[in-house]
């Protein structure tokens, strides 16, 4: 695995082509063109249930990565969390459907998506705690239950990847959570193991991401 010098966006990037290209993966999935797949849970209404921690599924299916997440985020049964790069919120406001007395905190380096968000939802966001900016320059000064990323932090530099995994282990009480399966940081493993115990989600990655450079992974932060 080589040494990633560069972000995938540079800021403009962050500000126009990422909103754009997340718009049209959305739009896809909603009109049905990514058969058997749902955007949210809130989009699927009803058509969902859980049993024993597990999402039970009618019609459309969620993609695999947020069915884990979301799955995880019922076992740990966090009282907070923080997602680092919150996009449409399509998976904070799925993980406050499933855990209503959570509070839903998270960042987001582009303005449009947070008005995406904010005209997709409307009033379901106002009483979640939502930031925009880079978040390796945001003063957060407080802690959380989870912490995590998904697809967001593979899109950074090896080195600012590194940066941003031990500020979410910095703010984060718990647990981080990363589902980043193209993450690019070639001591992966002994870089992690300073900040807590970690598991990979070996065989899930097996199943559902063969081509994964890197499997998700939680890790229990040290106190």
């Amino acid at each position: 695995m080589e040494i990633k010098l560069e972000d995938d966006y540079n800021w403009y990037g962050w500000q126009t082509l990422y909103p754009k290209l997340h718009a049209e993966q959305i739009k896809r999935i909603e009109e049905g063109r990514e058969p058997g797949l749902s955007a949210s849970l809130l989009e699927l209404g009803n058509d969902f249930k859980v049993e024993d921690g597990k999402l039970i599924f009618k019609y459309k299916e969620l993609v695999p990565s947020l069915t884990l997440l979301y799955e995880i985020c019922l076992k740990l049964n966090p009282k907070s969390i923080f997602e680092v790069g919150f996009g449409y919120c399509n998976n904070l406001v799925s993980i406050k459907k499933l855990l209503p007395n959570i509070s839903i905190n998270g960042c987001d380096i582009a303005q449009a998506m947070y008005d995406a968000a904010k005209k997709r939802y409307g009033d379901l966001l106002n009483n979640f705690n939502l930031k925009i900016g880079d978040f390796l320059l945001l003063d957060i000064n407080e802690k959380f239950d989870v912490v995590y990323s998904q697809a967001v932090v593979m899109h950074l530099s090896t080195e600012r990847a590194k940066e941003s995994i031990k500020k979410m282990c910095e703010i984060s009480n718990k647990y981080v959570m990363i589902l980043d399966g193209k993450l690019q940081i070639p001591d992966l493993k002994s870089f992690v193991s300073q900040f807590g115990k970690v598991t990979y989600f070996d065989e899930w990655a097996k199943k559902h991401w063969p081509k994964a450079v890197v499997p998700p992974f939680i890790i229990e932060v040290k106190k």
